[in-house]
């Protein structure tokens, strides 16, 4: 019987991860984990498979969890008593983490508690020193994952007692490769390979981008049904000056466009520029066709991957809620950059 969804080890990263449950079976492994790497890259189906793999009661002959006993799936339903799992969405304060440590000292029903902390580089100084002295003494068998795009931001204090999982990119062949035998409909060849190159090596934005499409093959100007500010988004690639550069960022501030819907935009300009515009829409089909032909040409593949960086980094800045207009500027004025220099 195949595993549960979501207690699999996440693709391009079964190496690393089987040798930490390798440890885990000698006994031998840390008490706390930080576990890294960009968005899509497959943090939380890693952690899922680290913690599944302390409870699971009949592993594979991997070392895997099963996904099918008991253990497996209560943690699949999210109700086993052992694991804690908690998601910052915002500053994760003391008293939070004063929780854990409580619920560390509690006696657990199976062999320990485990406890996942998503966004770590959100807890507050206190909060972490709070978690200090848990993970320096616990008071019990208890294992902690620290999931986090951004590992520099975590407390030094905390992130030097954490073993470091790095989650890394898959390369481009083997991702494309991987896409063709698991996608229906199979993507060509041609498709499967540029979408590995736009996703970066990236599994979790690599299946955003390769879905089914009622417009498979289809020519340009019949993407999917644009989004309502798909508009401003094209005069805000199209600005030349700083002054319409500007304007725009004031437009797109004032109507609060999330900066993924950016980053959607130009992700599917690099699919117009490898002829697979049928793959292009973005989350909610930001543009349509026909204006991402007429961007695409300006644009080279390596400002493009630029780009995304620099919107990435952008959507994250917002996630912090920094003033919209300020990133909005800073981010168009950034792009207007990179494809003047194309």
């Amino acid at each position: 019987m195949a595993p549960e969804a979501g207690l699999f080890l996440p693709f391009g990263q079964e190496g690393v991860l089987r040798s930490a449950l390798a440890a885990a079976r000698r006994g031998r492994l840390a008490q706390a984990w930080l576990i890294t790497g960009p968005p899509g890259m497959g943090k939380r189906t890693a952690a899922r498979a680290m913690v599944a793999a302390q409870f699971c009661t009949a592993p594979t002959v991997d070392g895997d969890p099963c996904g099918c006993c008991a253990a497996c799936a209560a943690l699949v339903a999210g109700r086993h008593p052992d694991v804690h799992w908690t998601d910052a969405q915002g500053k994760l304060g003391v008293d939070e983490a004063r929780a854990m440590a409580r619920a560390a000292a509690l006696r657990p029903d199976g062999v320990l508690s485990a406890f996942v902390v998503e966004a770590c580089e959100r807890l507050t100084g206190f909060a972490a020193a709070a978690l200090l002295k848990t993970l320096e003494d616990p008071p019990g068998p208890a294992l902690f994952l620290f999931l986090t795009e951004h590992p520099d931001r975590l407390e030094p204090t905390l992130r030097s007692r954490c073993q470091i999982l790095r989650l890394r990119p898959v390369p481009v062949p083997v991702l494309a490769a991987w896409l063709r035998s698991r996608s229906e409909p199979a993507p060509t060849a041609e498709e499967a390979d540029a979408v590995a190159l736009a996703s970066g090596g990236i599994v979790g934005r690599a299946l955003g981008l390769l879905r089914p499409s009622a417009a498979l093959g289809a020519p340009i100007g019949t993407a999917p049904d644009p989004s309502p500010g798909g508009a401003n988004l094209g005069a805000a690639l199209a600005a030349t000056t700083l002054a319409e550069a500007v304007a725009a960022a004031a437009l797109l501030a004032e109507r609060r466009t999330p900066v993924e819907e950016m980053l959607a935009v130009l992700r599917d300009l690099f699919l117009v520029r490898r002829r697979v515009l049928h793959l292009a829409g973005g989350p909610a089909g930001a543009m349509a066709g026909d204006a991402l032909a007429t961007l695409a040409p300006v644009w080279s593949d390596g400002a493009l991957f630029a780009a995304c960086q620099a919107c990435a980094e952008a959507a994250e800045a917002s996630a912090f809620h920094v003033n919209a207009l300020l990133n909005w500027e800073r981010l168009l004025l950034h792009l207007q950059r990179l494809r003047d220099a194309c």
